[in-house]
């Protein structure tokens, strides 16, 4: 049998023929050989050999307590085995003598020579069993069976030449044998000479498909020589074929397992390197083995626990402890992998990967002080390895040595001058810092070497080719843009190719000349784009002239005899494109040392008593203004100085400064003179406010010259803080009036008003006058519809003014959970649906028959009811957990329908 080593004896060495063994099974890390399996690194000796343990797995330490009855037992065996061996051996003597005294009478007896070469081999005496053989193929010519006989003793004598010369004639004499050939191929194999013993096995096994040692052989060989996948398939193929053969092989189960493992069908290896430890649970090579095929299954604790086996094997080698880090890394228990790989590299301080992983099992625990200091270790064992140095760099960010990092990341990258990826390490540690306009530099410059890298079959770079594609798409949007379209969002295709050092460039230039040649474009629509471009444009580094070039023909609008809401509009984008190239230089700093690092600053309410804060947003650079926990997420700030005493933003919407610190936040229209927040409510909140109250003044004058106010003007400007201040006053003042047909139209777009208040805050002297005007009217000499409409606003401002008052919560403890209530039918027998729109709003849609039917606001919630209002019709609804009402005072309820209140 060929002969192959333990585990941890001698590794092979193969002569330069193409191929190559990898010993792949030994301390290993958790990424595994490919496409070859270790020839020689594995335990097939062991599975069917009788030899002490001493001589397997080296000295064993001696067992100072009484021997267990089993010990006992094992040691009786062993003597009786002995003794057994003894006498066979005694046996074999008296037999070889006797045939010895019968070839002095009879020499030319073949029969007694090859019985005494027999004798010969049994009993280790090689040269003499040769010596008969030799006297046999005198006597009786050449013979294929001899001289396999003598290559194999040949072989265990390492006399290769002879016997692969033997082997070789016994094929000329018998070339349709499978037997020389499959001498010969192990022959071969002995000496590693793999591609001849594979063609040998491989024609043995043309001659004789079912024979079992000549696929085993076939299989041992192209499994450990480098023919890649398909020689591992053809190996998986030929041990299938072995074991369908003979189940119980158990050496052919275990190379099985190999095979399966280097071709990742890793439930099958599991399965088989189970099956012989089953038989051999002692077999320290198939448990290190599984212990890998359950790596790389992710199958931490069955790897954790044949880890620990393995460890048990040999108690005093102390890097066996190794396997058991990784497998707790596996499981994230990095405190405890930790612990090992610290006993583990005491003992081997150099080892590479072990550093490794006790770094980032460091890193992964936040301890980035430690995780430094193993990558620090690693640059000494392996000063030319840029990777230490880039794991560094990420630990020190960590730990905000923002100056350590950068030269950590410039110094790998004069280790590795090509590797681009620098450049985006650059910019993470830039944003690290709150440097956006540095870190989008940095991204800029590593789309460029990516884009350039390769012409291919182009005589232009694909960074050319992008630079064409953006000129290509301005010019046919500008096209449009004159013609008098307005292409926006995906179709104008502004962030095309942005990352390219001249999308900026080619934008302004764009932009300049639309201001300047609009074609039928109005003023309104190219302010537009001068709009979208500085929201799009975020941290993009700005070119001087281009940008100048814009500015300046803003600032000539801003001074023009046009509009003042369009002049302001362009006054304040050339504010921000003034300010946004300055803090999107990358040569500069928007930071200043130990600056503030807030990222939240809560400030007293405003003039409607609804807290406020400034957050920061997902992107580090940008901020967003709260009115208690809501937002607007497209008007945002954006940050543009960090000194140690204040952030200072500026608003996209109006070009507003903010000033944030610890104790108090400041608004300014210029930069220069600093206002409370609550006192200056911004450059362009000003102008909508003047632009609002003079569209409410017209609107009023209107009503009381016979027009009425539709929902459209009704809506202008609705998000605006003094809206509903504005309208009710106005409304109101024509309600006190004395001119009826005018009071009914007032209290028409009163009406109006209420059913699209929404969430806005009611200021309280405005709705009180407004309800002493209505009740003025229910009790006056009124048409009887008047007083009905007079009496639903007066109950909806109620309402509105109540549950839309900053800080109000209906909800009463233990309170209903439900968001939906079904009924099969109503009075009328319409099948109808009570259903909350969204979780955190408190909206509800009433239908009927599946078809709208009315918007509700919820109220109150209690452990018995949710009660809603419909501020259209001025009706109230309770739903209970069975049933649901309706009413007008909140005292005599109707029936809606039987039901079921439910979550949806």
């Amino acid at each position: 049998m060929l002969r192959e080593s333990s585990l941890v004896g001698d590794f092979l060495r193969l002569p330069s023929l193409g191929f190559v063994l990898l010993l792949g099974l030994f301390l290993g890390g958790t990424n595994f050989v490919d496409c070859t399996v270790v020839l020689g690194a594995n335990c097939e000796a062991d599975l069917e050999t009788t030899a002490p343990i001493e001589k397997l797995f080296g000295p064993v330490d001696p067992i100072r307590q009484e021997r267990a009855p089993e010990e006992k037992e094992a040691a009786n065996q062993k003597r009786i085995a002995e003794q057994k061996a003894k006498q066979e051996e005694e046996e074999l003597q008296q037999e070889l003598k006797s045939v010895t005294d019968q070839l002095q009478v009879s020499l030319d007896d073949v029969n007694l020579w090859l019985r005494r070469a027999e004798l010969y081999e049994q009993l280790d005496k090689r040269e003499a069993a040769i010596s008969d053989l030799n006297e046999v193929l005198k006597r009786q010519g050449e013979s294929a069976s001899i001289l396999l006989r003598r290559a194999r003793l040949w072989l265990k004598m390492n006399e290769n030449e002879k016997a692969e010369t033997d082997a070789k004639q016994a094929i000329k004499l018998e070339p349709k044998n499978v037997e020389t050939y499959f001498a010969l191929g192990e022959i071969y194999r002995e000496q590693w000479k793999l591609e001849e013993a594979y063609k040998c096995f491989a024609y043995a096994v043309k001659l004789a498909p079912e024979h079992v040692q000549a696929r085993y052989n076939r299989a041992y060989v192209v499994s450990g020589a480098n023919y890649g996948k398909p020689g591992l398939e053809l190996a998986a193929n030929d041990l299938k074929k072995v074991l369908e053969l003979d189940p119980e092989m158990d050496k052919a189960h275990y190379r099985y397992a190999e095979v399966l493992h280097a071709l990742g069908r890793y439930e099958e290896a599991e399965r088989e390197a189970t099956y012989v430890l089953t038989k051999h649970p002692d077999l320290e090579c198939m448990v290190l083995l599984r212990w890998k095929i359950y790596m790389m299954q992710q199958k931490y604790d069955p790897a954790l626990a044949d880890a620990q086996r393995w460890m048990e094997f040999a108690p005093a080698r102390k890097g066996r402890i190794e396997l058991r880090a990784k497998a707790y890394d596996g499981l994230r228990k990095y405190e405890e992998a930790i612990a090992d790989w610290n006993v583990f590299l005491e003992i081997y301080p150099e080892n590479i990967n072990g550093q490794q992983m006790r770094a980032q099992a460091y890193r992964r625990l936040k301890r980035y002080e430690e995780a430094a200091a193993c990558y620090t270790k690693l640059m000494e064992l392996d000063p030319e390895e840029s990777r230490w140095l880039q794991d560094r760099a990420q630990a020190r960010i960590k730990l905000g040595q923002f100056d350590e990092a950068m030269a950590d990341i410039n110094g790998a990258a004069a280790l590795q001058p090509t590797y681009p990826q620098f450049y985006s390490m650059r910019a993470d540690l830039y944003k690290a810092m709150g440097e956006p306009a540095k870190a989008r530099a940095e991204m800029i410059a590593y789309r460029k070497v990516i884009a350039t890298r390769s012409l291919r079959n182009s005589d232009s770079s694909k960074y050319d080719q992008q630079r064409t594609e953006i000129e290509n798409n301005i010019t046919e949007q500008f096209a449009k843009i004159r013609s008098g379209e307005t292409p926006f969002g995906s179709k104008f295709r502004l962030r095309l190719n942005d990352e390219h050092e001249d999308w900026g460039k080619l934008w302004l230039a764009a932009l300049a000349q639309l201001l300047a040649e609009p074609g039928e474009a109005t003023l309104e629509n190219r302010l537009k784009y001068i709009r979208v471009f500085i929201e799009q444009m975020d941290t993009y580094p700005l070119p001087k002239q281009e940008t100048d070039e814009v500015i300046a023909q803003l600032n000539a609008i801003a001074a023009s005899e046009e509009p003042e809401a369009l002049r302001e509009k362009a006054r304040t984008d050339a504010i921000l494109l003034d300010v946004f190239q300055k803090a999107n230089d990358p040569t500069q700093s928007i930071g200043e040392p130990g600056s503030l690092t807030i990222d939240r600053v809560n400030f007293a309410t405003d003039a409607l008593g609804s807290d406020q804060s400034f957050r920061r947003h997902n992107q580090p650079h940008q901020w967003l203004k709260y009115n208690q926990e809501s937002t607007s997420g497209t008007f945002y700030y954006r940050e543009i100085k960090r000194t140690p005493e204040y952030i200072e933003l500026i608003a996209i919407r109006d070009a507003t400064r903010v000033r944030i610190s610890p104790d108090q936040v400041l608004q300014s229209p210029d930069g220069k003179a600093w206002f409370s927040i609550n006192e200056f409510p911004g450059r362009l909140a000003i102008v909508e406010r003047n632009e609002l109250t003079k569209h409410v003044q017209e609107q009023v004058a209107q009503l009381k010259q016979g027009n009425s106010v539709d929902r459209k003007a009704l809506y202008v400007q609705y998000t605006n803080p003094i809206w509903v201040r504005l309208w009710l006053d106005g409304l109101t003042s024509v309600l006190a009036t004395e001119n009826q047909p005018a009071q009914k139209r007032a209290l028409a777009a009163l009406l109006l008003l209420t059913q699209n208040v929404n969430y806005n805050i009611l200021p309280a002297a405005e709705t009180s006058h407004a309800q002493d005007a209505l009740a003025a009217i229910v009790k006056g000499q009124f048409p009887q519809e008047m007083k009905n409409d007079a009496k639903q606003a007066s109950r909806v401002l109620e309402v509105l003014s109540r549950v839309n008052a900053p800080g109000y919560s209906g909800d009463e403890p233990n309170a209903l959970n439900g968001t939906q209530f079904s009924y099969p039918a109503d009075e009328q027998g319409r099948p109808g649906m009570l259903k909350k729109l969204r979780s955190r709003t408190p909206v509800w849609q009433s239908t009927k028959n599946d078809r709208f039917w009315a918007s509700l606001r919820e109220v109150r919630r209690t452990s018995e009811f949710i009660e809603l209002f419909d501020p259209n019709r001025g009706l109230w609804t309770r739903i209970e957990p069975t049933q649901a009402f309706w009413s007008f005072d909140q005292e005599n309820w109707q029936l809606i329908g039987k039901g079921e209140l439910t979550e949806q």
